[in-house]
């Protein structure tokens, strides 16, 4: 359970955000161009989706049966038993990135909520460089060192927690007419769909809809990836007896469970 919470808030992420936006844009350039059948549009984008999921599900589970067969712990290990030492680099370096551009869209996601909340407690103003270099200082940097995710669990749960309660409030909202003329948050909603138009007003061009549907395509090859954590967990599972007479043992079977049950959870919250 702890590992299926840990994979799953690692997957989810500033997607769940993105993802939506994504989808919208599609949306609107769809219907830019005269085209009004959301039904085929919505399975289009559904069919992606599940897609992308699959194949970055299948993936994981791949790697973790590299580090069965080879006994490796690491990402790179893996890459160094299977296909040898050259460009033994490439997986650390592509981790590295990955890493790197989900830490961005984290401290970017803290540092504007921190500082709006922290607005709304007092009228002083704080510098948004201030919280994000406290944040990534004290709170950021501890957790990146500890040695196990397992601590975490507890975290992971709390923040899926919140993704639902977030999408299960805006659900109600967008059905009570909250976001609809006259309700208390158009204002809000209409002035964000206003500079969302700006926007994609100023980016118009030849087949809009087909780059929309490029763009959403890459946000959803990224949006399921914690490809790099997959060593980490796979060795943190105990291995259990497999086999009639039970002498062997694996952790595949625990990692399967472990990945179908993070990706399904992470699907239903994107």
């Amino acid at each position: 359970a702890a590992s299926s919470a840990n994979l799953a808030k690692s997957i989810v992420g500033a997607g769940v955000l993105s993802l939506p936006s994504g989808a919208a844009k599609v949306f609107d350039a769809a219907e830019q161009q005269g085209a009004s059948d959301h039904a085929s549009g919505i399975a289009a984008l559904l069919l992606l989706y599940i897609l992308f999921g699959a194949l970055n599900a299948g993936g994981f589970y791949l790697i973790g049966q590299v580090c069965e067969r080879t006994g490796a712990r690491t990402y790179q290990e893996a890459w160094s038993k299977t296909l040898g030492d050259r460009l033994e680099w490439l997986p650390s370096a592509a981790s590295l990135v990955c890493s790197f551009t989900g830490m961005v869209a984290c401290i970017t996601v803290l540092g504007d909520t921190v500082s709006e909340l922290a607005m709304t407690v007092s009228q002083d103003f704080v510098p948004k460089e201030m919280l994000i270099n406290s944040i990534a200082t004290f709170v950021l940097l501890p957790l990146c060192l500890l040695p196990s995710l397992s601590p975490l669990a507890f975290a992971s749960v709390l923040g899926l927690a919140g993704v639902c309660i977030l999408a299960f409030v805006m659900t109600i909202r967008c059905l009570d007419g909250s976001y609809a003329p006259g309700g208390p948050f158009y204002s809000d909603a209409r002035a964000a769909v206003e500079s969302l138009s700006q926007v994609a007003a100023s980016t118009q061009g030849h087949n809009t809809l087909f780059q929309q549907i490029f763009v959403f395509a890459a946000v959803l090859s990224n949006a399921f990836t914690a490809h790099f954590n997959a060593p980490a967990i796979f060795n943190e599972l105990e291995p259990r007896p497999t086999g009639p007479s039970g002498q062997g043992k694996s952790r595949l079977p625990q990692f399967a469970v472990v990945t179908l049950a993070a990706f399904f959870l992470s699907g239903l919250v994107f």
